[in-house]
């Protein structure tokens, strides 16, 4: 006789676990895309800014590829990408923001202001004489001449397409790689992630 209290309980917990597994893509795509812009923000402190949004496209590669390292691919489900790509936007506009602070708040002179009060006066004062246009205008202030040349909001939007293009570009690349491996090798044991690869048992050394 079926219980029709464990049949209830397996109702509820369904859309609990594919809630689980959607949290799973969304975390471990932002953790990737965090450590790519983490490199992106090394890379442009040591060229002191003088690189462009081109090397965002690594945080949209480090993205996918944690997303395909730590996610079942019994699990991945195409929403993902939405996730994926959110987790793309976020980690290079966090980044952009980082490099501003650390390479361009000390250009504003104003005494009682720490480094983050600091940046985000920097955006206001972007924002307000820039826009999305890149030129260059000085602005005086506190007694003191800032030289703008770039657009913040232009440099946001760049950072975040480069990234999304390298998420792309990884994903186009999984798939067509993948697909010519099941053609030759046919879909079976195609579960590459890290899971999976923990759960196999080591191979026993056959002793003579």
């Amino acid at each position: 006789m079926v219980d029709p209290t464990s049949l209830n309980a397996k109702k509820r917990q369904s859309p609990e676990r594919e809630e689980t597994k959607n949290l799973r893509a969304f975390l471990f795509s932002l953790l990737g895309a965090l450590a790519g812009a983490a490199v992106c923000v090394a890379v442009d402190y040591y060229f002191m800014g003088n690189i462009t949004g081109l090397i965002y496209l690594f945080a949209g590669m480090t993205s996918y590829a944690f997303y395909q390292y730590f996610v079942e691919r019994k699990d991945q489900k195409p929403i993902h990408l939405l996730f994926i790509a959110l987790s793309c936007v976020l980690a290079a506009t966090l980044a952009v923001f980082i490099s501003c602070l650390i390479l361009y708040a000390g250009q504003v002179q104003e005494p009682g202001m720490n480094f983050l009060e600091k940046t985000f006066e920097l955006y206001r004062l972007n924002i307000t004489e820039n826009g999305l246009q890149n030129y260059q205008h000085a602005y005086n202030g506190s007694g003191e001449t800032m030289y703008f040349d770039l657009s913040l909001l232009s440099f946001h939007i760049v950072c975040a397409v480069m990234a999304l293009l390298g998420l792309l570009l990884s994903w186009g690349f999984v798939k067509l790689a993948t697909n010519v491996w099941e053609k030759k090798h046919g879909n079976q044991n195609t579960n590459y992630s890290y899971t999976s690869r923990k759960k196999n048992p080591k191979r026993k050394r056959k002793h003579r």
